[in-house]
């Protein structure tokens, strides 16, 4: 049988909450630099705490989203304003001013639409994360984000009407159903802005590289083991009314995880599709 958990107060470290609690404590200040953004579903603080998260990732995800498809649909262009930037120094705000006049449209010669009022809403809230991550907010700009608080509320309603669609592109009935006469082609400029604001969010919060763009979480039981009675959810009405929550620990899901890439059995002929990488995990008491 195993004997590596048989030892006096173990559950400080086998058990989800007792290593949560002691992570927190233990690394106050950069625990997750390395550690997946965890809650303790036992603490009402803690359920507090998650939701504003939840409902600030999903502000994040919407930016990263438009980031992808703007990279994705005119990288080449991007990737022209950058270079230029980069050689001009001084001179980048030319490049900047001309990029505020030129609007593309997608691949196939159609219509490049966003929600303006949304996008733009949401840029600002990432600007606001980097900020405050960097400790560059003001006095005055941090009173002026608490105000803001309610705002950020009504921007989550209208993001998640939108997180059922696979966009960006959204497809035509979007347009009447959601902020109606604010969906319009974006500007060049605008499109870079999107990008460096994403490019200095994943900076400042190195796990958004790792997460993801779906605001997905695993719902994990403390006191099971090997899986059992773990879920995933990735909206709030299943995570702020289901009371068997109250003993779990919610994580929020790696999407892009370390794969390791094995070698197939000795003598088996080699083959050219790609190879399966596998999870693989490592624990140490």
């Amino acid at each position: 049988g195993q004997l590596c958990n048989h030892f006096a107060n173990n559950q400080e470290l086998t058990t989800k909450i007792g290593l949560l609690r002691n992570v927190m404590r233990l690394n106050e200040s950069n625990w997750e630099r390395w550690f997946p953004r965890a809650y303790d579903f036992t603490e009402e603080r803690q359920i507090e705490g998650f939701l504003e998260e939840f409902k600030s990732t999903a502000v994040v995800n919407f930016v990263k989203k438009h980031a992808r498809y703007f990279k994705r649909t005119h990288g080449e262009e991007l990737g022209e304003v950058k270079r230029s930037l980069g050689k001009l120094g001084s001179g980048g705000k030319c490049v900047l001013k001309r990029c505020r006049e030129v609007y593309l449209g997608t691949p196939d010669g159609g219509r490049n639409l966003v929600n303006m009022k949304i996008l733009k809403a949401a840029i600002a809230f990432v600007k606001y994360k980097v900020k405050l991550r960097r400790d560059m907010l003001s006095d005055t700009e941090m009173d002026k984000w608490t105000k803001k608080a309610a705002r950020i509320r009504k921007l989550y309603e209208a993001l998640s009407k939108l997180v059922k669609y696979k966009g960006p592109p959204y497809p035509p009935e979007v347009f009447k159903q959601i902020i109606p006469n604010c969906w319009t082609t974006p500007s060049l400029y605008l499109e870079y802005k999107t990008l460096k604001v994403m490019r200095e969010y994943s900076e400042c919060y190195p796990q958004s590289k790792s997460t993801g763009s779906e605001n997905i979480w695993v719902v994990k039981p403390s006191f099971s083991s090997r899986g059992i009675g773990i879920y995933c959810i990735n909206s709030l009405p299943a995570a702020a009314l289901d009371r068997k929550l109250r003993t779990t620990v919610v994580q929020q899901y790696i999407a892009r995880t370390f794969l390791l890439q094995l070698p197939g059995p000795s003598g088996q002929p080699k083959k050219k599709k790609k190879k399966k990488k596998k999870k693989s995990t490592l624990r140490c008491y």
